[in-house]
C-alpha cells in the first residue's frame, strides 16, 4: 500500500510540474523544450520544428515581432499600381518607411490573406496583438471595411505541403474555407477614426503601429493569424487609372505580447533573409 502511495504521489509531482509550463516562462530555451514536449501530442510529426521555432522569454511577458515578408507568399498574387504580381515578389523593400527591411504589399483585391503561423506552448486569453501598417497610393481606415483578421487553430495534417495533402503553399482564403473558424476580430481598439495616410501624402515613413485587439486568443500548437482584405471600393478618382481593384494596407510586421512562449512556423526567404521573429521587449 505505501508503495502504491508512494507511486501515486511521484504521479501527482510530475503533473504539477508539467502543469506549471503553461503559467509560469521558462528559463531557458533547453528548459522551455523539456517542459513543452509533452505540450504538443497532437503533433507528433512536426514537434520538432515547434519547438526550434519558438524563442523563449524570462519574464512575465514578451513582446514578439511577427515580419509579414517573412510569411509564406506562395500560391498568391495581387495586383499593384500597374500590373499583378505573386509570390515572393509581392514582398518588397521600397516603402523605406518600414522598420524591417521589407514589407508586404500588393494586396489589392478581395480575399487576399497573409497569413502568420504562430507556435504558441500553452492556451492564452489575453495576448496583445498589433499591426504595423502603411499604405501607398491613398488613404486607407484602420477597420473591418477594409480587413479583418481571423484566427485558427491548425490542424497537424495541415502542416504538410499542399503536395502532400497540406496547407504549407496554399494557405489561402479557398483553402481555410473548410476550416470552422476559431473567431474573427472586426473591432479594433486602436482610435475609430484612425488612418493610415498615403506615402504620398506623408513620405514613405508613413508606417505606425495599430492596436488590434488586447484580448487576443491563442491555443496551444499552432495558430494561423489570417489579414483578410475586405474589398474596399477605391476612390472615384481612381477608377480606370490603376489595375488595382480595391484598398488594402502594406503590411510590415505583426507584435504580439503575452505570457506565452511564441514561434514562428514555417518562415520563409523572400529576398529579406528567415530571422523574421524577434522579442523586442
Amino acid at each position: 500500500m505505501k508503495k502504491n502511495m508512494k507511486s501515486i504521489l511521484s504521479v501527482l509531482c510530475a503533473l504539477m510540474i508539467v502543469g506549471t509550463c503553461s503559467f509560469f516562462p521558462a528559463h531557458s530555451k533547453a528548459e522551455a523544450a523539456g517542459l513543452i514536449q509533452s505540450e504538443f501530442a497532437d503533433f507528433p510529426e512536426s514537434k520538432d520544428a515547434l519547438i526550434a521555432s519558438i524563442k523563449t522569454h524570462t519574464s512575465d511577458v514578451a513582446t514578439y515581432r511577427f515580419e509579414a515578408e517573412c510569411t509564406d507568399l506562395s500560391g498568391k498574387s495581387g495586383p499593384g499600381w500597374s500590373g499583378e504580381t505573386s509570390g515572393s515578389s509581392m514582398a518588397v523593400g521600397i516603402l523605406d518607411g518600414a522598420r524591417s527591411e521589407g514589407c508586404v504589399s500588393y494586396l489589392y483585391d478581395a480575399d487576399i490573406t497573409v497569413n502568420f503561423l504562430v507556435v504558441c506552448d500553452r492556451d492564452v486569453d489575453d495576448a496583445v496583438l498589433t499591426l504595423r501598417l502603411g499604405a501607398e497610393h491613398m488613404d486607407l481606415p484602420v477597420n473591418s471595411q477594409a480587413f479583418t483578421i481571423r484566427v485558427d487553430k491548425v490542424a497537424q495534417v495541415d502542416l504538410h505541403s499542399v503536395n502532400d495533402d497540406g496547407a504549407i503553399g496554399s494557405w489561402d482564403l479557398a483553402f481555410l474555407g473548410y476550416y470552422p473558424a476559431e473567431y474573427y476580430i472586426s473591432t479594433y481598439e486602436c482610435p475609430a477614426d484612425s488612418v493610415i495616410l498615403s506615402k504620398e501624402a506623408t513620405g514613405p515613413s508613413n508606417f505606425a503601429d495599430y492596436l488590434i485587439t488586447s484580448h487576443l486568443s491563442l491555443k496551444e500548437g499552432v495558430n494561423s493569424i489570417s489579414i483578410l482584405v475586405a474589398g474596399m471600393p477605391l476612390d472615384a478618382d481612381m477608377e480606370g487609372k490603376t489595375t488595382m481593384r480595391c484598398k488594402a494596407p502594406c503590411i510590415d510586421n505583426m507584435t504580439i505580447t503575452t505570457s506565452a512562449q511564441l514561434g514562428f512556423f514555417n518562415q520563409q526567404n523572400n529576398g529579406y533573409g528567415t530571422d523574421g521573429l524577434k522579442i523586442v521587449e
